[in-house]
């Protein structure tokens, strides 16, 4: 069986000296939070840090990861799909992911009201409405306008279709909505001045001649402590044909059985 070993947490600043243009992988990309007596407290706030050597760009011990997605490059390699996501208000894909409420990013992962997205967008979108209703303080963003009407009646998006309507388009007001996304992990943008500029990522690069696949995508998601926002296969009990490891700093995001090996299962206990 294949394995794969994680790399990281590295800070967003250190991914052109990584050497990833080219490669093909397995990447999580997240936030890192300080803790206060064992819980999640604030996302870091590195805005005013000097990351421009890998030297000072050190994960520190009493940080934790959260992993907010897991991806794959294949036709297009690490380096451009990890610049895409960091391109939170800029990327058209981007512009486009769910954005939590800021309470809601130290939760989410281990929320049993928050559903694992398989593929089905009509599920999606009912589960999300269901979470809603019953948590007013999850979603502050979704790219669906009847799920953004239930999130605030007084979002006034401009849309193309029912489900192209990207965060840059929704207005509150004269003003446009805030973005949770943009002022975690951005440096400083024109909407958020202060943003914290905390864009961590983890990765597994392929070897030479072996492609990336939605199996690799999904045992990582399943190996994982929380759930993350992107799109999975269903959970298969049999495995998905490859095995999981990672680096000693990277360790703490995934899951372990009794044997201290990796495991890939569908129960989320979360970071702490």
């Amino acid at each position: 069986m294949a394995q794969h070993i994680f790399k990281g947490p590295f800070h967003f600043s250190q991914l052109k000296s990584l050497q990833l243009k080219g490669k093909a992988g397995i990447y999580i990309w997240g936030f890192a939070y300080e803790t206060d007596n064992g819980k999640l407290s604030q996302p870091v706030n590195l805005q005013n840090q000097n990351y421009e050597n890998e030297t000072s760009c050190i994960f520190k011990d009493e940080w934790k990861f959260i992993p907010y997605y897991v991806g794959l490059a294949d036709k297009t390699d690490l380096f451009i799909r990890l610049t895409n996501h960091h391109a939170v208000r800029t990327n058209s894909s981007a512009t486009k992911y769910v954005r939590f409420k800021k309470d809601y990013y130290k939760k989410f992962f281990n929320d049993p009201n928050y559903k694992i997205f398989t593929g089905d967008g009509y599920m999606q979108y009912r589960d999300l409405t269901k979470l809603v209703l019953s948590n007013p303080n999850a979603l502050s963003y979704f790219n669906n306008l009847h799920l953004l009407y239930t999130i605030n009646k007084q979002i006034k998006p401009i849309c193309k279709t029912i489900t192209d309507i990207p965060i840059i388009n929704c207005h509150k007001g004269k003003h446009l909505i805030p973005d949770t996304l943009d002022e975690i992990v951005s440096t400083k943008s024109e909407l958020n001045k202060n943003s914290k500029n905390n864009f961590w990522f983890c990765f597994t690069e392929l070897s030479d001649g072996e492609n990336s696949n939605v199996n690799m995508e999904s045992q990582t998601y399943y190996s994982l402590k929380g759930k993350t926002v992107g799109k999975t296969k269903p959970y298969n009990p049999s495995g998905f044909g490859f095995a999981i490891n990672a680096e000693a700093s990277c360790k703490d995001i995934f899951k372990f059985n009794l044997k201290g090996d990796i495991v890939a299962n569908n129960n989320f206990p979360g970071y702490i």
